[in-house]
This record gives C-alpha cells, structure tokens and sequence, in this order.
C-alpha cells in the first residue's frame, strides 16, 4: 500500500511540475497527501515551476518522508499485562508470536487462580474442621487440674485444688502464669503461656507441645511422676492427638500451597509485562523504517532547447 501510494505521489508531482500554468500546484498536492497519509514534508527547497524559456541551470529540489506506521505506547502494554498477564501482548502485536505469549500469560494467570482458590477453601475447611475437633476433645479444665497436682506439694509455691479457676467460673490468668513458669523449672521444658497467645498460636501449642499440653486431651492419662512431666511426647501420642495432627498438616498444607500460587501470580504478571515491553520496542523499531521519495527536476538548454528532466529516487 504505502509502494502504491508514493507511485500515486510521484505521478501528481511530475504532472504538476511540468504544467507551466500551475507554479503552486505541487504544494498544493503534498498538503492533500499530507492529511490522507500523516506524511510530512521533510524539507522544501523551492517550489517548482517550468519556464518555457530559460538559458541557466535550473534545479529544483523537493523530498517527503513518513512512515506509515503508528508507535505503541510501552507504558501500556505493561499497564495492561500488570493488570491482565497476556493482553499486553495481545496489544503490541497481532501475530502468531504474540498470541502464544499472550495466550500462555493469560492461561497461567487463570490456572493460578483456580488453584488459589481450591487450595485455600481446602485449607480453611480442615482448619475449621480442626478446631471444632480441638474444642470438643480438648478441655482446659483438665490441663488446670494436671497442673494443680503436679504443684500441690511444692513447699515454694502453695496451690490447691480449683486455685486456679475452671473455665464455667473464670480463670485465674495470672496464678496460672506463675505455675506454668514453675512447671517448667521444676521440668526443664520450654514454657508456653496458653493464654497470652492468639487462638490461631492456641490451635498450635495444644498438639505442637505435649510434654506440657498433652494432660488437656480426652483421651490422655495422668500417671504421676517423680519429674511432674505429662509422660508424652511427640512420639508418644493419644489417638486423638494423632487425628488431630493430621487435620493441621491437610490444612496447612493447602494453606502454604495457596500462598504459593499467590506467589507464582506475582512471577506470571512481572514477566509478562516485561516481554510485552520488549515486543513493543522490537515492534516499533521494526516498522520505525523510513521511507522517503525524492523528486529533483533539471531544466538544462541544449541545442537552445529547454530540457526538462525530472528524477525520482525511492528510498525505504
């Protein structure tokens, strides 16, 4: 198209050129051009005219030059696949490339959406599912009574049965301070204050530390020791405990794995927005070729007869 057009050019230039009766014509021409096809006039030296008598050299010299492409913006084809991984390829180019790229962006972010969600609803259901378990087979009463007896002969620390509350009348939070911390002495196991932590920390320590939490449990048995330790560890667990160990590492598992996706979402739109740049730039200084027509007319006396010689030079 662009061939075709320069010809169309070339031709209304030579016929106004050498038509003695128009000297503007040829200006006139370039202007309608100029609005049809976003040429510019590049430079113009003088207007032609022909004279029908004329003993000096006479040159006339007149270019255009354009592209008829039209840039894209870099700035929005990232903008575009930051928000929406894929059209900002679609955006900077139509061909077969581009539409892989972008195809392959767009799936990835679906693909990693779906998995978000699924592994997260699966997470949330085991986690709800786990602490309705923990509520219903594990009792706090039980834990502040394995603590007032293995305390209650400690001639540096005086306690007694039900000093400490019971969860239906309130509990005492700061006696029950003070005997975990002697527990723990008295043990040498690492304390963990039940309740100055967060219900999410709660959920964790009842199951995560059973050498101090394990006596809280239905199904545990209190075997008094002359060390105060509940008797279990992490490899000596009741059924229950065992079970509900389970339901935390399903929920964690998916959990961890949603945030992950989150993760590779973040990977899928950095990257395609890179690339669309890239395909942008690479396209724009493709099709940034410029093309250029250039038209000189010569008038020369030969044998006192005025030649006209009119010369074309296509460059692109």
């Amino acid at each position: 198209m662009k061939l075709i057009l320069y010809s169309l050019i070339t031709l209304l230039l030579c016929k106004d050129a050498l038509a003695v009766d128009e000297k503007t014509a040829p200006t006139k021409t370039l202007l309608a051009f100029h609005h049809l096809s976003r040429f510019h006039i590049d430079s113009l030296r003088r207007p032609f005219y022909a004279l029908k008598k004329h003993t000096d050299f006479q040159e006339s010299y007149l270019s255009i030059s354009g592209s008829g492409h039209q840039k894209k913006s870099i700035f929005l084809a990232m903008s575009m696949s930051a928000v929406v991984p894929g059209s900002g390829q679609l955006y900077a180019q139509k061909e077969r490339e581009s539409l892989i790229k972008g195809a392959t962006f767009l799936a990835l972010e679906i693909t990693g959406w779906v998995l978000y969600f699924h592994n997260q609803n699966k997470g949330k259901k085991f986690e709800r599912k786990y602490e309705k378990f923990a509520d219903k087979n594990w009792d706090v009463d039980k834990y502040l009574m394995f603590l007032e007896t293995s305390l209650q002969n400690d001639p540096n620390f005086e306690i007694g049965p039900g000093d400490l509350g019971r969860k239906d009348t309130g509990i005492n939070y700061t006696l029950l301070e003070s005997a975990e911390n002697v527990w723990g002495t008295k043990t040498g196991v690492s304390v963990h204050h039940l309740y100055k932590n967060s219900r999410q920390q709660y959920y964790e320590m009842i199951y995560k530390y059973p050498e101090q939490f394990a006596l809280g449990w239905a199904d545990a048995m209190y075997n008094p020791s002359p060390d105060f330790s509940t008797g279990y560890t992490r490899h000596n667990l009741t059924p229950l405990m065992i079970d509900y160990r389970g339901m935390r590492i399903k929920s964690n598992d998916y959990l961890s794995t949603a945030r992950g996706m989150t993760g590779m979402l973040m990977i899928n739109h950095l990257l395609s927005l890179t690339d669309a740049a890239w395909i942008v730039k690479r396209k724009n200084k493709e099709d940034a070729t410029k093309l250029s027509l250039s038209f000189r007319l010569e008038q020369k006396l030969s044998q006192n007869e005025l030649i006209t010689m009119p010369t074309i030079r296509f460059t692109y």
